[in-house]
């Protein structure tokens, strides 16, 4: 028999583990699914591992111009597998400090891949948002296949989108070759520290990555399309950040599109536009760093043997992966969408904060 729940959430990071531990206090009974690990992107591949890379550079730049304050000490000596190792030890930590908080307060937490299959009634903008009798058919059921095929079914008067984002991979040519790599993939790195890194994008990832690894020693360069790094900030803000950067010793182009990517000896070979001018660089390692587009593969199976028939099919209410919500943010079937209303409430206000702090 399927497990029945209030509320399911699909996608364990800040958005769906902070709504599990609201809707447990609430009342509900909640189901939180999750096909990595707890913690999505921001503890596993994003915010965490990355501000604490920025810790240990800062620190390793602070020891080796200490001499400036008075302090001599001998020059330091960056350990890269002992730094892989701090940022291993940290995720681990938060991880084990969500599992408990979630244990703690009863949320049922299923490892594998979530889609939803809408049931036979679609809640009006009307509806309660207490929690429901468990009785009469479900509004939604929701499939959990897990990593050995294995498929658990949940009945669920309500689902919660949180399965976040991944890296969006430009159509270049060459940008499947061995040594180019997302995010994700660099802050996997397990190999000797960079002799020299090409950042394709100088956004909000491209140039954080350019901070750390410049710090450990890697020669930079950036190439941006835009004609300023970071450009949704003040054009004084970027200027000042991208002087920064060159005066480290960043090889910085922007107004630079990227026309292809192929294999020299010892690296990588970038063929880009410079004021129409045809422009290449050479470089051990690419990041491609050109944004992050919605996940959304599987959620919204096709056809299912589960799945009830419907003489009209509803609308669909997704595009070029993105979910289109409507102002309570739920899509066209109901299902909340965690993320957007996770940045209105939490996180665009917190922005709003931190620029105020750097003005």
């Amino acid at each position: 028999m399927s497990e029945r729940f209030d509320l399911t959430i699909i996608g364990a990071g800040p958005g769906g583990y902070e709504a599990a531990f609201e809707a447990a206090r609430l009342g509900f009974r909640t189901a939180l699914v999750e096909k990595d690990t707890l913690g999505g992107t921001c503890l596993n591949r994003g915010c965490i591992p990355t501000k604490t890379l920025i810790h240990t550079a800062e620190l390793y730049e602070e020891i080796k111009n200490a001499a400036r304050f008075g302090i001599h000490a001998e020059p330091p000596v960056l350990d890269w597998n002992a730094v892989r190792q701090h940022k291993t030890d940290t995720i681990a930590a938060l991880q084990k400090g969500i599992a408990a908080r979630l244990k703690a307060a009863k949320v049922a937490v299923y490892q594998g891949s979530g889609s939803v299959v809408p049931g036979f009634f679609i809640a009006g903008e009307g509806q309660p948002m207490g929690p429901v009798p468990v009785s009469g058919e479900a509004a939604h059921r929701v499939l959990i296949t897990a990593a050995d095929g294995s498929v658990t079914t949940l009945e669920t008067e309500r689902v919660l989108l949180a399965t976040g984002s991944v890296p969006a991979v430009p159509p270049i040519p060459g940008h499947d070759l061995p040594g180019v790599m997302m995010s994700d993939e660099l802050l996997a790195y397990d190999g000797a520290p960079l002799e020299s890194l090409l950042i394709i994008g100088g956004g909000v990832i491209g140039v954080e990555f350019a901070g750390i690894w410049q710090s450990f020693g890697t020669k930079i360069t950036i190439l941006e399309a835009l004609p300023s790094l970071i450009a949704n900030l003040d054009r004084e803000l970027s200027q000042s950040l991208k002087l920064s950067l060159k005066k480290k010793g960043a090889d910085i182009h922007t107004g630079a599109n990227v026309q292809c990517l192929s294999p020299v000896a010892g690296g990588i070979c970038c063929t880009y536009l410079e004021k129409e001018q045809e422009q290449t660089c050479t470089a051990q390692a690419v990041l491609i760093a050109t944004g992050r587009r919605p996940f959304t593969e599987g959620l919204f199976p096709e056809a299912t043997e589960t799945a009830p028939a419907r003489e009209t099919p509803l609308p669909c209410g997704r595009r070029q992966n993105a979910i289109l919500v409507q102002k309570l943010l739920r899509d066209s079937e109901s299902l909340w969408n965690a993320a957007a209303s996770w940045w209105m409430t939490i996180m665009k206000p917190a922005f709003r904060a931190f620029t105020r702090s750097v003005m």
